[in-house]
């Protein structure tokens, strides 16, 4: 993975400058260790925005985000002015390759590992609960908007639309999801 800052920044620090963050790698999962936390192994990936520093925060004013072919763009905050810190973003998505983003092999069993009923729901809450867990939505509040304009499997077009992922005092809120099938 590669990892560059460019820019100046006045000092004090928060007084001003300009920078822009730029990181790109082949697969996201080589920043696991360095995150620890357990990425996915998707790739070639890219990421790249000027960095504002705020009043109350910080700011992603032109973000660009890049996974194969998909592309994503927008906007993103981070509020650090309350007790818990609030993120943002704002983003569009002109086309997202759903090949580009496969599931992990731990999430794909093999047929001879499938469970059935009560183990497989067990399973499943377990491996939602450590992502989804009550301590970890207390952390912060977020609001998340993506449209899409077009989703594709393949050659394939599946669909378009957006949707907003809201979390706030460890609620977590999908609402509205828009999914525009062809056809239907």
């Amino acid at each position: 993975a590669q990892l560059a800052l460019d820019g100046s920044v006045s000092l004090p620090l928060g007084s001003g400058g300009q920078l822009k963050l730029e990181m790109r790698g082949e697969r996201l999962d080589a920043l696991s260790p360095l995150t620890r936390v357990a990425l996915p192994a998707w790739g070639p990936w890219s990421f790249s925005s000027p960095i504002h520093m705020t009043a109350t925060g910080y700011e992603l004013p032109q973000l660009q985000a890049r996974v194969g072919g998909s592309e994503l763009v927008g906007r993103a905050a981070l509020d650090l002015s309350n007790p818990r810190p609030a993120f943002t973003l704002q983003a569009a998505a002109p086309r997202i390759q759903l090949d580009d983003f496969p599931l992990p092999e731990r999430l794909t069993d093999s047929p001879a590992d499938r469970l059935t009923g009560r183990e497989a729901a067990s399973r499943m809450a377990g491996r939602t609960d450590s992502v989804l867990s009550a301590a970890f939505l207390r952390r912060l509040d977020a609001t998340i908007d993506v449209t899409a304009k077009e989703v594709l499997s393949g050659d394939d077009r599946l669909a378009d639309g957006s949707l907003r992922v809201k979390l706030e005092g460890g609620h977590l809120d999908l609402d509205p999801l828009v999914v525009n099938i062809p056809g239907g």
